[in-house]
């Protein structure tokens, strides 16, 4: 009697189940700011905010292009001064390219700060064949000394506006914004010192946060390797710190430097577009308001929080909101540039990677040059 064995089927997926992908998820968000941006223009007033920019002229317009091409430059060469201790050959137009790329990442995911530091070793690990550890680790510790000059300026910041604007901050139409300014300024000062710490005493905070990951996650395997890398990363952070103090302490000064500038940038656009003189408490104000919504990025470019916020304060110093709306549309415009210059370069080395090219040490993305990574461990 002939018997037949059937196989079961393979176990289908549930239905019913909807998984929207990351990039319809991102096309989506962009959809929604600009909606949300025209409808905060709309509230503004059209037919003023386009006076409003007509009125200001080109110097402002141009001021801000300075102003954030300045930003990614000394961005570029802090990671470059750290790569150079550690004998990475990285040629300064792919730093830039890299920084382009990471800007736009933060710009169009929900951070602002953070985000687009992967995309920037996959960029320069792609082009220099250089390893990813070793890439990874040179910009850890750039953000790293990024966040230490950053918190430390914001602190100060705060207190000399809460100070200044005491009365008005703490009254009961403001005192929201009060309090979160000080719980936000607390709570960076108290990063700020982990941080150092952790470089002084060799510590791996980010190891024993993937561990911590781990252990509400199923894919043991994946997170042993990603912690063992993630391990070897920080302790060539640790490294280069504590044995390159001096560079250390001069990217600390490249960045403290440069949150100058883009705590200045608001201040600079109300002068030259409205002629009015700012004294030191409303400049200051103005930046730590402008950075301080940044925090809460929920949308690309925090539309929404960022234009809401800003003009409640533009308000409370008594300043047009129309020059408030012009300086987020001209901020935004150059956010646009630097996003399309990022995704062309990054969708570059997505298209090498889906010719084919060899996979390199992380799993699922293209490698580095074997000899030139071999010659660097």
């Amino acid at each position: 009697m002939l018997r037949m064995e059937l196989s079961a089927p393979p176990p289908s997926k549930p239905k019913g189940r909807f998984r929207m992908s990351r990039a319809v998820r991102t096309v989506l968000m962009i959809l929604v700011s600009i909606g949300i941006l025209i409808g905060v223009v709309a509230w503004v007033g059209f037919e003023d905010t386009i006076d409003k920019i007509g009125q200001a002229g080109f110097t402002p317009f141009l001021a801000l292009a300075v102003i954030q091409l300045a930003i990614v430059l000394l961005q570029t060469l802090g990671w470059g001064i750290l790569n150079r201790q550690v004998k990475l050959e990285v040629s300064p137009k792919v730093l830039f390219e890299a920084n382009l790329v990471g800007y736009a990442v933060n710009v169009i995911t929900p951070s602002a700060y953070l985000g687009g530091e992967p995309a920037k070793v996959l960029y320069a690990g792609r082009k220099t064949g250089l390893s990813y550890t070793k890439l990874a680790g040179t910009v850890v510790l750039a953000k790293y000394m990024e966040a230490i000059s950053f918190f430390l300026f914001f602190t100060t910041s705060t207190i000399i506006a809460l100070i200044t604007y005491r009365d008005e901050i703490f009254s009961p139409d403001y005192i929201a914004v009060g309090l979160v300014l000080m719980i936000l300024g607390t709570v960076l000062l108290v990063v700020c010192i982990a941080l150092w710490l952790s470089l002084i005493h060799r510590g791996r905070p980010l190891t024993y946060l993937v561990g911590l990951i781990s252990l509400v996650r199923r894919r043991a395997r994946f997170f042993a390797r990603l912690r063992n890398r993630t391990r070897k990363m920080e302790d060539q952070v640790n490294e280069v710190f504590n044995e390159h103090g001096r560079a250390a302490f001069r990217v600390f000064g490249v960045f403290l430097f440069a949150h100058i500038i883009v705590f200045l940038r608001p201040a600079i656009f109300v002068i030259l577009a409205d002629g009015n003189w700012l004294n030191l408490g409303e400049i200051v104000l103005l930046a730590v308001a402008a950075q301080g919504l940044l925090a809460f990025q929920l949308t690309p470019g925090s539309v929404g929080t960022l234009d809401g916020g800003m003009l409640g304060v533009f308000s409370l110093l008594e300043l047009e909101p129309t020059t408030c709306m012009a300086l987020l549309l001209f901020t935004r415009f150059f956010d646009g540039v630097i996003v399309g210059f990022g995704l062309y370069l990054g969708g570059k080395v997505g298209a090498g990677m889906l010719a084919g090219r060899p996979k390199g040490e992380e799993v699922g993305l293209p490698g580095p040059d074997p000899v030139k990574a071999e010659a660097q461990d």
